[in-house]
C-alpha cells in the first residue's frame, strides 16, 4: 500500500492567484530514526486510570503511536494496530497509543465505535506533542528493548502487513 501526501506549493510569483499541488509518496516501511536517541520519559494514564510509564516497558519493543479521534488516518490504522498486537506475545512487543488533546469522555465514546486492543493513554493537555516533537498525526515511534527509538513512521500505515511485521520481528529477536 502506497500512501500519497498532497502538499501545497506556494507560487514563486508574488501575485500569482493559482496554487499548484505536488504529490509525493511516503515510504511503505518503517524508517530508521536518526541517531541513538533514548525515548522520552512519558508518564500517562490510560482509560482505566492506570498509570503507564514508558520506562516500565524496558525489555520489550514498544510501538508508541500518537493519534487523535478527529484524524482519519489515525482511525484507519487502529484495526491494523490491534492485529499487530495480537501477532506478537506481550513479552516481546506492546502497542501503546497516546490520544492527544482530547478529554477522556470523548475518547471513551470513540472507542465504543472503534475498539483498541491495546492501552490507550490520555494526554488531554497535549504536552507530549512538544516533548516528543510530534509534527503530524499519526506519528509512531518504535522503541527497542533498551529504550532507544529505532524506527519511526509519520502518517497512517497498515501495521499488520508482512513487511512491517518482519521489520518488527527483527527488533524482538
Amino acid at each position: 500500500m502506497r500512501v500519497l501526501v498532497y502538499r501545497r506549493v506556494t507560487p514563486r510569483k508574488k501575485h500569482a492567484a493559482v496554487e499548484d499541488w505536488q504529490v509525493s509518496s511516503i515510504a511503505e516501511t518503517l524508517q530508521p530514526y536518526p541517531d541513538e536517541i533514548k525515548a522520552p520519559d512519558l508518564e500517562l494514564f490510560d482509560m482505566q486510570d492506570n498509570e503507564h510509564r514508558l520506562q516500565d516497558y524496558l525489555g520489550k519493543v514498544v510501538v508508541l503511536n500518537f493519534w487523535a479521534t478527529w484524524c482519519p488516518p489515525c482511525v484507519e490504522e487502529i484495526p491494523s494496530l490491534n492485529r499487530l498486537q495480537q501477532a506478537f506475545p506481550d513479552d516481546d512487543l506492546v502497542v501503546l497509543s497516546v490520544d492527544i488533546g482530547e478529554q477522556k469522555d470523548e475518547v471513551e465514546m470513540f472507542l465504543q465505535q472503534v475498539p483498541a486492543d491495546f492501552p490507550v493513554l490520555l494526554n488531554p493537555g497535549g504536552s507530549t506533542v512538544k516533548h516528543c516533537k510530534i509534527l503530524a498525526f499519526p506519528t509512531t515511534f518504535i522503541i527497542d528493548r533498551q529504550g532507544i527509538i529505532k524506527l519511526a513512521y509519520f502518517g497512517g500505515l497498515a501495521w499488520d502487513q508482512p513487511s512491517i511485521v518482519k521489520q518488527l520481528q527483527g527488533l524482538t529477536q
